[in-house]
């Protein structure tokens, strides 16, 4: 069975090694250096909340035990190796000073971004970290879990490269399952595509994606587009989409895009029949107290920040609410 070892960015493997077997065993130790499959279950055991990430569960358990945890370190992100039944570091030739390491067999990564709240979870048939970029990659069925404090997703793929120090990465052949609020039903929509990549600035793009909320194996309804494009909460985009009735194409759209800004009001126009003496009517609903409650886009999908149902700070430009502070 292979040891666990947390690698705080920038620390190599075998320093952290030699501080785990150096140090004293303890409560505070043990709980510091839990997983978070062991954090999970010494919640349930304790019979406290299991949600969130490994931050929120760590700090949940020792609050029931009556332990302090000492300062949080400077390190943002830290990477839990929860198992691996072998492990290699090699060093890389000059100019570069860095080392990788290979981890394979029954591997299962934590990693865990303190800043954002963010815990990740990899598990997959091998592994290889890059020491200097902070640049992993992950193949050989791999499952790919992002959990935060109010939610938890997984996509499975062929493989994933990740990048630490601003979460850019790309998934190969990746397929997801979320459920989604779409007019106060509760819709299980199922996303594949041949690539997903996420930037540093949290922009999603699917090449060859496919979105349905059919739960049969063969769905009754799809779309398929040549790019999704994610922007931010609520605001998404198609280029090159189909809308599929089983396998025949109903419907071609060359682009579709929905705006994530509200406008100040919103106009509908009705037009009453012939025998009706009402004639055209025009009627709005604009929010002078309070505002309209959002549900969630079936499209926020790998983003670290989730739509909701807050939409945050908005103010008047023209004719749209958007997202800001009007200092």
């Amino acid at each position: 069975m292979a040891r666990r070892h947390q690698i705080p960015a920038g620390i190599s493997l075998l320093l952290v090694l030699a501080l785990e077997l150096a140090a004293e065993p303890s409560d505070v130790f043990d709980l510091q250096t839990s997983g978070y499959y062991e954090l999970v279950t010494q919640a349930r055991s304790l019979g406290i909340e299991e949600t969130g990430g490994v931050s929120d569960l760590r700090q949940r358990i020792a609050e029931k035990l009556g332990l302090t945890l000492p300062e949080r370190t400077s390190s943002d992100k830290t990477i839990t190796i929860e198992s691996a039944q072998q492990a290699e570091v090699i060093a890389l030739d000059a100019p570069s000073t860095g080392k990788l390491i290979h981890l394979s067999g029954d591997l299962r990564v934590t990693l865990v971004d303190n800043q954002s709240k963010v815990t990740h979870l990899i598990e997959a048939g091998e592994l290889w970290y890059d020491q200097e970029s902070g640049e992993m990659t992950a193949r050989g069925n791999v499952v790919y879990t992002m959990i935060r404090e109010t939610s938890r997703e997984s996509f499975r793929g062929d493989s994933l490269s990740f990048r630490l120090s601003d979460s850019q990465g790309v998934f190969y052949g990746g397929a997801s399952e979320r459920v989604r609020t779409v007019t106060d039903k509760s819709l299980l929509f199922r996303y594949q595509g041949d690539a997903i990549r996420r930037s540093a600035k949290d922009v999603v793009l699917m090449d060859s994606g496919s979105i349905t909320s059919s739960l049969a194996e063969e769905p009754y309804y799809h779309i398929e587009a040549r790019k999704i494009w994610v922007l931010r909460p609520g605001e998404w985009g198609l280029q090159n989409a189909v809308l599929y009735l089983g396998r025949v194409p109903v419907f071609w759209f060359p682009f579709y895009f929905q705006p994530g800004d509200d406008p100040v009001f919103n106009p509908v126009l009705s037009f009453s029949d012939a025998q009706s003496r009402r004639g055209t009517s025009f009627q709005t609903t604009t929010y002078v107290f309070g505002k309209k409650t959002r549900s969630s886009s079936p499209l926020s999908f790998l983003q670290m920040e989730d739509s909701g149902t807050v939409d945050g700070n908005k103010i008047v430009r023209g004719w749209f609410l958007t997202r800001g502070n009007s200092t």
